[in-house]
Parts: structure tokens; sequence; C-alpha cells
């Protein structure tokens, strides 16, 4: 993104984070939005009311965990050009965009850019592109693969090996 484009940070309490790698955006309608990197963040008053000072034309949304912004960055532009991934840093300035996941509940603050909208429906209004994440304060990410299950390494048992295929049961 060019120098000139106003840049802003806010800070909040993050919920699904996908930052490490684009994801695929279920509600995709075309092939440069198919995939894309977002982060959801939980907004107190003072940051709730930067964000609506911003003229944006995405909407702060309001469930029972309280006033949330979505934030994306599609994985290319409409152009078909790779966009610039948003980097996740620690308080450091250290990229750990590979070697950490961010957990739901942790605080994080948010930089992004504001595009103007030229023409549509929105035309006048503002959109946010994510840039980057800073994490404040850490709630590592949990997955099914770490504590999704009580089982217990065993020795005596059964262990996949690359050699199998599962098409020859077939």
């Amino acid at each position: 993104m060019a120098n000139n484009i106003p840049v802003h940070n806010v800070e909040g309490i993050a919920y699904w984070a996908k930052l490490d790698r684009p994801h695929p955006n279920k509600f995709s309608q075309y092939e440069t939005d198919a995939q894309q990197y977002s982060i959801a963040l939980y907004l107190d008053a003072r940051n709730k009311k930067l964000m609506e000072s911003l003229n944006l034309a995405s909407t702060i949304k309001h469930d029972e965990n309280g006033d949330r912004f979505n934030f994306v960055l599609n994985y290319m532009t409409k152009a078909g050009k790779l966009m610039v991934a948003p980097k996740v840093l620690d308080c450091d300035l250290n990229d750990v965009t590979q070697s950490v996941l961010i957990g739901n509940g942790s605080k994080v603050e948010v930089e992004f850019a504001l595009l103007e909208i030229q023409g549509g429906a929105h035309a006048g209004k503002t959109k946010a592109f994510l840039r980057n994440v800073q994490i404040i304060d850490l709630v590592p990410y949990e997955g099914a693969s770490s504590s999704g299950y009580t089982f217990k390494k065993r020795t005596d048992g059964y262990v996949a090996t690359d050699q199998q295929n599962l098409e020859e049961v077939a």
C-alpha cells in the first residue's frame, strides 16, 4: 500500500484470528476473495468510538460478548496481485507470525489502512484493510491436536506410516 494511505491502530480482544496463512473465505463469491487473513476484534467504548469516526462501509456487530469489528485482508487483489501478508508481532516487535497462534481472548493491537471507496453503494465511505497485529497479552491457541482429547501417548499399539494408502482398501 502506498505511503499516503492513512494507517490507524485500535486495541481490543481478539477472536478467530487467522493470520498464519490465508484461510478459505466461506462467503467468497470470486476467486480474488476465496482466501483471506482475518481477525475479529472486540472493542471497548473508546476504540469503538474511534472506529465509528472513520466512516466505514463495514459495520460494528454486537453480540453477547460485546461490540466486534471484523478485519480482513484478501489474499489477492481484484487484479490478481498477491497482497502483502499481515505480520504478527510481539511487544519487542519480533515477527512471530509463523510461531505463535493467537487464541480467543488475547489482547492485541490491530494496524489497518483506510481506503476511500470510489463507486457503488458505499461510495464516499472507507474500507479498513488489515495490515499487522501486535500481541499485548497472549492467550495461546490450543487446537484439537494439543488439548482436544484425553488420550496419552502409548508404545504398545498402532502407529501410522507414510506408506499406508487408504485407496487400496476401497
